[in-house]
């Protein structure tokens, strides 16, 4: 028979031994932050690492004050907590016993797991990458009708422009004989000839016309670098490698980015209606969120055949962000509607679609402790939703607060 409770009396010894010789690192704080007891494997650990008995603390994860408060004043558990100590990492639980003075911190070396979640990690990122060149290549033909547009009008305006400067040049000169003749006090004749001569070149070289033309020449030309410029910009931040830093983004403004460079993959199938909310800035990983928006918004070209409408809208409830994208395309069959998210899932042809893009976007999603949703009707269309905590940010926010903000009891 076994109690359910506090054990007998007489298992406490064998607790003790238990816990005394437990393999992992176990620690007893009392409420002022100082340790009470260390068990063998605590021990063996500050042997390891050399640490001095003021030092043991530095195992324990940074937060252990508001760690300690929560225990004490609740009596709560709190898990998943994890510490470095150079190339060792260690897991930890804490336990407060209600009322009581003392917080157990029991650890578990966890290195191994980390290095697996790092393979994971680079391996994922390799995915996002090769995902986010496979969507580049997709758009690559609209891409480059996109910036021959206007390099096209750029050339045949630097042709005119070309043009221009040749008669500019011959009525110059022509002018530099007048002004020659005139320096040197001559008013003969040849002066005459020489002013005629220029009045001829003028209108040979359609001099009016130049004066005309030549500054919207050089405005269109500038105009049309600037759009490649932009272009390139774009696709050149999209197709940036790695995580990088989170920071603060303006949803709005990555949506609109991500619009430019997949343009031309919608504009001959259907109207995009933009309908921007309120919204504030989120802690996130803005060229990842704009990988997603742009596997959603080809997704949703490819539903349409022609004449549709992709919707693009973003609100701000509680605290959370919403972006729904909304199309008016074929809509999704229900027995394929729970299925969209699962890798290597596609309905498409050989060669538009691998599978990857859905599934890679909900893994991005879930990485910003966000949730994405899809709604869809076979001949009405389908509605994806995302949404995004605003103060959370990804998986390292926390390490960066906690670690910003150390504390010492």
């Amino acid at each position: 028979m076994y109690t359910i409770g506090l054990p007998p009396e007489g298992l406490y010894p064998e607790l003790v031994t238990f816990t005394h010789l437990n393999p992992n690192p176990v620690l007893v704080l009392d409420a002022e932050g100082h340790v009470r007891y260390l068990n063998l494997a605590a021990r063996q650990v500050q042997e390891e690492f050399g640490l001095a008995d003021a030092d043991i603390l530095t195992i324990l994860p940074t937060n252990i004050v508001e760690i300690m408060r929560q225990c004490l004043e609740s009596g709560t558990q709190a898990r998943r907590l994890e510490s470095k100590i150079q190339d060792r990492w260690f897991g930890w639980s804490a336990y407060g016993v209600p009322g009581g003075q003392t917080v157990y911190f029991h650890g578990a070396d966890i290195t191994g797991y980390k290095r697996v979640e790092k393979e994971q990690n680079e391996l994922r990122l390799k995915l996002v990458q090769n995902d986010k060149m496979a969507s580049i290549g997709q758009l690559a033909a609209g891409i480059a009708h996109e910036i021959n547009n206007p390099l096209s009008f750029v050339v045949l305006n630097l042709n005119h422009i070309t043009n221009y400067g040749r008669g500019l040049l011959n009525i110059v000169e022509q002018y530099d004989k007048v002004a020659t003749l005139v320096k040197a006090g001559t008013l003969s004749a040849e002066a005459e000839a020489a002013l005629a001569g220029v009045r001829d070149i003028k209108a040979k070289e359609e001099f009016e016309e130049i004066l005309e033309e030549l500054p919207s020449l050089l405005q269109e030309s500038q105009d049309g670098t600037e759009r490649i410029r932009a272009i390139v910009l774009n696709l050149k931040e999209f197709s940036h490698t790695g995580e990088g830093a989170q920071k603060h983004a303006d949803l709005n403004r990555c949506l609109q980015s991500t619009l430019k460079i997949v343009s031309y993959e919608l504009k001959y199938k259907a109207k995009v209606i933009e309908q921007y909310g309120d919204i504030p800035e989120i802690l996130c990983y803005p060229q990842e969120l704009n990988q997603v928006f742009m596997n959603l918004l080809v997704n949703a070209s490819h539903a349409i055949k022609q004449n549709g409408e992709i919707r693009i809208v973003t609100a701000r409830r509680d605290e959370q962000v919403v972006v729904e994208i909304s199309d008016t395309g074929c809509g999704i069959p229900p027995e394929n509607l729970s299925r969209v998210f699962e890798t290597f899932f596609t309905t498409k042809e050989v060669g538009k679609g691998t599978g990857l893009g859905l599934s890679i976007s909900s893994e991005i999603v879930k990485k910003h402790q966000g949730r994405i949703e899809v709604e869809s009707t076979v001949g009405v269309g389908t509605t994806f939703r995302i949404w995004l905590p605003i103060g959370q940010g990804g998986p390292h926010a926390k390490e960066d607060q906690h670690a910003a903000s150390r504390r010492k009891l």
